[in-house]
């Protein structure tokens, strides 16, 4: 039997209660908790946090191998397509969400 997976709307609601637990009796809120959902314990009722205070960060780790390419090249070209993709909102989704701040490096190693 498929063991049952945390769904993001679970992750971002617990996230927003400090600690994870309720803010009224401080019981550990429920792993598979939903929006609208209720503690266990005081019947505290859990909301996911507004739109604009949830914090998203997009992790992008990519192996290559430069098959004739050299490495300096090559890093030219990633900080090229990060460079554009910023600029043409590709890091938002083409949405009217706002790029709070990005880091990226380029490393090389065996």
């Amino acid at each position: 039997m498929a063991k049952k997976k945390q769904s993001r709307e679970s992750r971002l609601i617990i996230a927003n209660y400090s600690g994870g637990v309720c803010p009224d009796c401080y019981w550990k809120i429920g792993k598979f908790v939903v929006d609208g959902g209720s503690c266990r314990n005081c019947d505290h009722v859990f909301c996911l946090p507004p739109a604009d205070k949830v914090d998203m960060t997009l992790t992008l780790r990519v192996k290559y191998k430069p098959r004739g390419v050299t490495i300096s090249d090559l890093k030219m070209s990633l900080t090229q397509m990060v460079t554009e993709a910023i600029s043409n909102g590709r890091l938002t989704g083409e949405t009217d969400a706002v790029l709070l701040n990005y880091e990226y490096s380029i490393t090389t190693g065996r």
